[in-house]
């Protein structure tokens, strides 16, 4: 991991702890609640799901958060961290960045103003989200390969248990190892880009920032920051996740992929129904 790597995810533990820690007590309550209960005797009344205390519930879900396939798409998306190419001809040695594709020429001009501030979120919440220093290049663009070297992969949770993992980003799915959870993974409720183009407010303001085309339930944008969580410290994070896509009814979808009463089919639209959890390596 770079210096710069290293800081943030010391930033991130830092703050992620004692907001976990003031985050418990209400995942619980809501894990108790009304709600849930409907939704886990719609899903698990056979598995006994449904009355499970609320502890055992909270359990089972920070097992599911450690145990999930750490998924990165590739091939089908013009910000992404690998290519077909370079993974069958082994090019790199490793998984690069997006910003480091970007610096090898893989994406087109490396100071394309396309992929900078404002015109892309990336930056942006990179920088507000997961705390890492700015870019020195133009548009806010790396500088050199070493300032792409020193950010951060765009990783999803599986906790759904999608075949395809996250098909939005492209068709080939690159699976890393939940091992990078012992330092280097910081997870969020929502993806950030959609956060941060479609409910940051100082980022919307700006002049040529991206805007958002989609119309959103309040309970998505109802936080006024972001705080990633890091192993141990995720319980902030699964309450926000499971109340900003109740009207997805996520709840019921994660405990019927695991215990549900029969089979259950999803559609394309809760693929979109996941944690990010990048790795900062």
């Amino acid at each position: 991991m770079s210096p710069a790597q290293l800081t943030s995810m010391r930033q991130l533990r830092q703050a992620a702890e004692p907001t976990s820690a003031a985050a418990t007590p209400r995942l619980l309550a809501f894990l108790d609640s009304d709600y849930v209960r409907a939704q886990l005797r719609s899903c698990c009344s056979h598995s006994g799901v449904a009355s499970w205390p609320a502890h055992r519930l909270l359990d089972e879900l920070r097992a599911n958060v450690y145990a999930s396939e750490l998924v990165h798409n590739f091939d089908g998306n013009g910000h992404a961290g690998l290519s077909l190419e370079i993974a069958h001809f082994n090019a790199t040695q490793y998984l690069p960045t997006s910003w480091e594709m970007l610096r090898l020429g893989y994406l087109g001009d490396p100071e394309q103003a396309s992929f900078g501030h404002p015109a892309s979120p990336a930056d942006s919440s990179e920088e507000g989200v997961f705390k890492f220093p700015p870019f020195h290049g133009p548009h806010d663009l790396p500088a050199n390969y070493a300032e792409a070297s020193a950010r951060m992969h765009y990783v999803m949770l599986n906790m759904l248990r999608i075949d395809v993992g996250n098909p939005n980003w492209g068709q080939v799915s690159a699976i890393l190892s939940p091992s990078y959870w012992a330092d280097s993974v910081a997870a969020t409720p929502i993806d950030t880009g959609f956060f941060t183009f479609c409910c940051n407010a100082t980022y919307m303001r700006i002049p040529g920032a991206k805007s958002c085309r989609f119309q959103l339930p309040d309970s998505i944008c109802n936080e006024e920051q972001m705080i990633p969580g890091v192993k141990g410290a995720m319980d902030h994070v699964l309450l926000s996740h499971m109340k900003k896509y109740a009207v997805r009814n996520v709840t019921r979808k994660l405990f019927g992929r695991w215990h549900g009463d029969a089979p259950s089919n999803l559609t394309f639209q809760d693929t979109l129904l996941f944690m990010e959890s990048d790795v900062l390596a």
